[in-house]
């Protein structure tokens, strides 16, 4: 049966069964597992230059991405970037969609994307442009390391 396609709803449900009832299962159960709580931390996205402004005021290290819906090399760093937000706690990383916020991308004269500023205390302190993620990942570092 397990070596053979199904034919049918019926086989399909019989093989289900078998691999159920064959295969190990976990030791905890659902009911322990949905107390866990698990820490993700997603960049923060801009929808206005008010609430930009509110997170420059503070004093952590601000990790920007600039980028466009439409533009491959954004999307594809994207998951290093939320991935970096995971791991680099001590810092807040925002992303600003050029396109919908384009006083902030003049402010900080982005030209491509995805350009990465970095501030502390409402001062660019580095920049990198390109969807370079050895490099932003090693500045990312390093600031983090030099701030703390």
């Amino acid at each position: 049966m397990l070596n053979q396609p199904c034919t049918s709803f019926s086989e399909l449900k019989q093989v289900g069964d078998f691999l159920l009832a064959n295969h190990k299962k976990p030791v905890d159960s659902y009911a322990s597992a949905k107390d866990v709580k698990i820490d993700v931390a997603e960049p923060v996205h801009i929808e206005s230059e008010d609430e930009y402004n509110k997170i420059v005021k503070k004093n952590r290290l601000l990790v920007l991405d600039f980028f466009a819906t439409w533009c491959c090399p954004c999307t594809s760093i994207a998951p290093k970037f939320t991935q970096l937000a995971n791991k680099y706690k001590d810092a807040v990383f925002v992303k600003v969609d050029v396109d919908q916020q384009p006083s902030i991308m003049s402010r900080y004269e982005v030209n491509c994307m995805p350009t990465f500023v970095f501030i502390k205390d409402g001062a660019v302190i580095d920049r990198l442009e390109g969807a370079d993620s050895k490099t932003l990942e090693s500045k990312v570092k390093s600031l983090v390391e030099l701030l703390q």
